[in-house]
């Protein structure tokens, strides 16, 4: 009985290791220990997005300090596990089937397990770079350039280039980000060390060569860089600490923020529009500065995702009597962009419409009525659709059939476009008024329909 017992544990066993083994295949897992005191228990499990690390898995320590996590791996890439006070480096390069097991200490970590990937690689560079990132640590000001400027010199940058030989795994699209991945962070970890508070700082001629060199390569065209940690880190301190450390008869630029040199230096586009992108979420303006450093980096934000950013930024800017209009540019029904500034000199009558509306049609009427009787002044009227992009063409058509005059729009994104979000408008018609500079009279004036519309705009004619 006890045999049979046995066997039918045996069989339970090898069936459940093979259902796993099957399983994995399409996850990675990472196991661990923390072998020392943690006062805080939690841990994150991090993916590098445009250049910065997102938690994307938190789990905390049992009591054995012991934690792990299992995770479908959509894209191999780098991930890195994140502990309260822990400085050391836990990046790791994920892709499915992977098994990692680690033992946590505070000044490093052990790696095992059976299916690691690249990750003894990964982790002999971070070693080398959990060196760099304790002398840079801002708690750590006590260590200046003395003791980094030999490190760099005589240990990172020879094993640097050791390392950038040994990436040679024939899996091409980890050989190229790792290789990537160690310029970097050589590079980032360099200017990062000038902008930490010192007590003792170095002369120019204490600076190693390598930092009166760097500016020789050309930076920043390759997008790869977003899927490295510090991609956003090392635009930004090699922008700001290029100024710092200069060769010999070279002067200072009076003006270390000068947005237009610092997107100069960056050439490939996606870079500019992230680079802009936290820019402009990390830094505070005062006084015109804001509108300033828009008017530069306008043209180059883009994506969605940066749209979206500067009509948040801009809300208390274009949303109060008196102050600009908010900027937008929209198509015409023949495809022509028409931007909010083209009507400067006029007065502006914004209706805000939708052709599935049927209050905005009840108002078309008493709109024509009075483009009629007002026309010839300097007024322009100008109606927004807000309609889906797919509901393009019938929009097209309503304005046609219609016979609908002065100017006709259409927003990029409906409910999510810019003038929307600026406006915050919950529901339309919306009607608005500007006056000949494009200031705001209105966000909410009265309806085509109202007798005391023609007044308020005979009035702002005439004043």
């Amino acid at each position: 009985m006890k045999k049979l017992i046995c066997i039918f544990a045996l069989l339970y066993f090898v069936a459940n290791t093979l259902a796993w083994s099957n399983e994995i295949k399409g996850f990675a897992m990472i196991t661990g220990k923390v072998d020392y005191d943690l006062k805080y228990k939690e841990i994150n499990l991090q993916k590098v997005v445009e250049g910065k690390l997102k938690t994307v898995s938190m789990t905390t320590l049992d009591e054995n300090g012991e934690f792990g996590f299992i995770l479908p791996v959509d894209e191999a890439g780098f991930y890195h596990i994140s502990i309260t006070n822990n400085s050391n480096l836990l990046r790791f390069y994920l892709e499915n089937g992977l098994e990692l097991d680690l033992t946590i200490e505070e000044e490093g970590y052990e790696l095992a397990g059976e299916h690691l990937g690249h990750n003894e690689l990964v982790s002999e560079w971070n070693k080398t770079v959990s060196e760099m990132l304790e002398i840079n640590d801002r708690k750590n000001i006590l260590a200046g350039y003395k003791e980094f400027f030999p490190l760099l010199e005589n240990e990172v940058i020879p094993k640097a280039e050791e390392m950038k030989e040994k990436i040679n795994t024939g899996d091409e699209n980890f050989d190229k980000l790792m290789k990537l991945s160690v310029q970097t962070d050589l590079e980032e970890q360099a200017f990062a060390f000038s902008s930490v508070p010192r007590t003792y700082h170095p002369k120019r001629e204490d600076y190693p060569d390598f930092y009166y060199t760097w500016e020789e390569d050309v930076k920043f065209t390759d997008p790869d860089i977003l899927k490295l940690w510090n991609g956003q880190s090392y635009m930004t301190s090699y922008s700001l600490v290029y100024d710092f450390v200069l060769k010999p008869n070279e002067e200072r630029p009076k003006d270390l923020n000068n947005l237009t040199r610092l997107i100069s230096r960056i050439e490939d586009p996606t870079l500019k529009d992230v680079y802009l992108r936290n820019y402009f979420s990390r830094t505070r303006f005062q006084g015109g500065q804001y509108q300033k450093a828009m008017a530069v980096a306008r043209p180059y934000m883009t994506s969605e995702e940066s749209q979206k950013l500067i009509v948040e930024l801009e809300k208390d800017l274009f949303t109060e009597v008196g102050q600009p209009g908010f900027k937008f540019e929209y198509e015409d029904i023949n495809g022509e962009l028409v931007s909010f500034d083209s009507f400067k000199g006029k007065i502006v009558y914004l209706d805000i419409w939708a052709t599935w509306c049927g209050p905005c049609i009840k108002q078309i009427p008493y709109l024509k009525e009075l483009e009629q009787e007002l026309h010839g002044e300097d007024i322009v009227f100008l109606s927004i659709s807000i309609d889906a992009e797919k509901d393009k063409d019938k929009w097209k058509n309503f304005v046609a059939e219609k016979d609908l005059k002065g100017v006709q729009l259409m927003v990029d994104n409906d409910w999510e476009s810019g003038l929307v979000k600026n406006y915050e408008i919950k529901g339309i018609p919306r009607f608005m008024i500007f006056d000949k500079e494009g200031n705001i009279v209105t966000t909410d004036a009265v309806r085509p329909s109202s007798p005391d519309l023609k007044g308020q705009l005979l009035e702002l004619l005439n004043p």
